[in-house]
């Protein structure tokens, strides 16, 4: 699987870049810190399966990401993940919902890796990859 990580805190991406590949061994992973720069990604890699994206970003943020990704016929199936540091955990996942992603997570939880493994996992075996 192919899964797109946009976010534009460049500690945090450092930080997936470490361990995310360890945890999704078989996935490649391709990182953007806006929206801009995911758009681009995209137009040239329509073989992306997930895309995880914070909503804060600056250029583009995650809601216009979405929005962009939604009205593009060949790639408006991408499966969404949205993150943010401004939802509260309990209402993350509505919120998320509400700008056209498929579900999010507050950063704030200390659970949200956990999360987001179990969801790319379940995704993955919901698609037969």
């Amino acid at each position: 699987m192919k899964i797109l990580f946009v976010d534009d805190d460049a500690m945090l991406c450092k930080t997936v870049m470490m361990f995310l590949p360890s945890l999704l061994p078989e996935d490649e992973i391709v990182f953007a810190n806006n929206g801009e720069i995911a758009c681009d990604i995209l137009k040239q890699n329509h073989d992306i399966d997930i895309i995880i994206s914070d909503f804060d970003m600056p250029k583009m943020n995650g809601a216009e990401l979405i929005a962009a990704v939604r009205s593009r016929e060949e790639i408006n199936k991408i499966f969404i993940i949205l993150i943010s540091g401004m939802f509260i955990s309990s209402s993350a996942i509505s919120k998320a919902q509400a700008y056209g992603a498929d579900i999010g997570f507050s950063k704030s939880d200390i659970k949200i890796w956990d999360q987001l493994i179990s969801t790319i996992n379940d995704f993955r075996e919901r698609q037969g990859l």
